[in-house]
């Protein structure tokens, strides 16, 4: 029976990023684990920490600026070969469904894509490609404002075995006995965040041409009275 050992990648502490680094090591070496890895020598395989915590790392410090989320946790999985990733992450903001759908498609589309095109960390992850099932995210928002003034607005993101989870901040009020939330495949969160995206998009560009019209009146305006 495969059997999971997580290990520590990264930990925030205090609004500053430290990590305790994972040397490159084979998986038959001997760990001090609740859950010992039951695995014959033939089967070892071999895992680069160093790099996968260079990835978690750096892009964590992308999403710090970009979704002010604060890296707490990671960790990855593995038996022979890492095979899954976990991401625990804490923010202030304060943000409905529409652009928590957005946050979470950043964080697994970014891992994924640096994680598959790292040629390090290649062969030695199953399955190969990593996708979706292979990440697992938590973000708790913590602002004042949901947990004191309207807890109506997202508090708990989750994103397990392919199911993203979205509840509000009543969750966490125990004198509540009902909460909203949100269950959905990550296929559906991303199709619907792609589809957003593309509505804004679309909505700037109509934005910037009914700008250039107006700036052209304008200047036709001018040029007529100045004509005169």
């Amino acid at each position: 029976m495969k059997k999971l050992f997580p290990m520590i990648l990264a930990l925030v502490l205090s609004g500053c990023c430290g990590s305790t680094a994972i040397d490159s090591f084979s998986v038959c070496d001997d760990h001090e684990s609740p859950w010992p890895l039951d695995l014959d020598q033939e089967d070892c395989g071999y895992v680069d920490g160093t790099e996968m915590t260079k990835i978690v790392i750096s892009y964590a410090a992308e999403l710090k600026r970009k979704h002010r989320l604060e890296l707490e946790d990671s960790r990855i999985y593995y038996d022979t070969k890492i095979n899954k990733l976990r991401l625990d992450f804490y923010s202030q903001a304060v943000i409905e469904l529409c652009e928590a759908r957005q946050v979470l498609v950043d964080i697994v589309d970014g891992y994924l894509e640096r994680i598959n095109s790292n040629s390090i960390l290649s062969f030695q992850m199953d399955p190969r490609p990593f996708d979706y099932k292979n990440i697992e995210v938590h973000i708790t928002y913590g602002a004042y404002h949901i947990l004191y003034v309207d807890p109506y607005y997202i508090a708990h993101v989750t994103l397990e075995d392919g199911i993203a989870w979205y509840l509000d901040g009543e969750l966490d009020d125990k004198m509540s006995d009902y909460w909203m939330k949100r269950i959905e495949s990550y296929p559906k969160t991303r199709e619907i965040a792609l589809i957003d995206r593309e509505v804004k998009r679309l909505e700037e560009e109509e934005k910037r041409e009914a700008l250039r019209l107006k700036r052209e009146r304008s200047g036709l305006k001018e040029q007529y009275i100045l004509s005169d």
